[in-house]
């Protein structure tokens, strides 16, 4: 049985020093890399941003880096840093302006969530987490796992929200 993964919980900060993103990473890769390859063929807001950048950013590990954290963990983590971002900058419960990451919306059948995966230059594009989830036989925790973290899947794809 292979070992769990661990996790860790990064932020990016713009260049007045705002945390625009804060997300999770499996220990020992990077999200900043991966999404940095992905910049020209993802549209959301990150990607957008990761554009009119000269080089790419660099990403801070805020806890993981020494204790394990699981996925549950990590997750939880990761949304309790966005919404206190939020409160702070006074547009809880939505993103502030400044933030790079999207509202949170698990999808469901009123509010459909588009995903789209990445290898080299293909993009692949569904309409939903759980569209994608049956394309490829796996489940939507899965997706969501992929979209979080980075992290791509035994064929080599990586998830990204559009």
């Amino acid at each position: 049985m292979a070992p769990r993964s661990r996790y860790q919980l990064i932020e990016i900060r713009n260049a007045d020093d705002v945390p625009c993103f804060v997300g999770m990473q499996r220990d020992g890769e990077s999200f900043v890399d991966i999404a940095w390859q992905c910049r020209a063929l993802v549209d959301n807001a990150l990607m957008r941003w990761l554009r009119s950048l000269p080089k790419r950013p660099k990403a801070r590990v805020l806890l993981g880096a020494g204790a394990q954290l699981n996925w549950p963990t990590a997750r939880a983590l990761v949304v309790f840093c966005r919404e206190q971002i939020a409160r702070g900058a006074g547009s809880w419960p939505s993103p502030p302006d400044f933030a790079l990451w999207s509202a949170t919306n698990r999808g469901g059948r009123e509010h459909r969530r588009a995903v789209c995966r990445v290898r080299g230059e293909t993009v692949e594009k569904f309409t939903s987490v759980e569209a994608a989830a049956r394309a490829i036989r796996t489940s939507r925790d899965d997706i969501d796992e992929r979209i979080e973290s980075g992290h791509p899947d035994k064929a080599g794809w990586t998830w990204w929200d559009t």
